[in-house]
């Protein structure tokens, strides 16, 4: 609304006769820019708003303490670090324990339309 009103007072500054040009343009710029500035924020809201939707997928890393056996599984409910999951598949110990839990980074999930 301001941005509107500084344009009209720079408009009917600068088409009156007598009027100083400075000021109606700082006026003009004044509204330009402010017409701008909410532009760019109403279109990054609505990025952001798109990818609110989506929730993010939880991973959990399992390692095993003894071996070098690392496995990436989707979160579950429980689920904590340093938790411990049982029996390792490669070396047979009960030394597998969740060694870290992340979410994915929707950011830098890869568009499927362009790879």
């Amino acid at each position: 609304m301001v941005a509107i009103l500084s344009i009209n007072v720079g408009l009917n500054m600068y088409f009156a006769p007598n009027s100083d040009l400075t000021s109606s343009l700082v006026y003009l710029s004044v509204g330009v820019v402010s017409i701008g500035l909410v532009g760019m924020t109403l279109l990054r809201v609505r990025r952001n708003s798109s990818m609110a939707g989506i929730p993010p997928k939880v991973l959990s890393v399992v390692r095993c303490a003894q071996c070098s056996f690392k496995q990436i599984k989707s979160f579950a409910m429980g689920d904590y670090v340093f938790k411990a999951e049982g029996r390792c598949s490669q070396c047979g110990n009960e030394s597998l324990f969740i060694n870290g839990i992340y979410a994915e980074d929707l950011r830098r999930r890869p568009n499927m339309l362009t790879g």
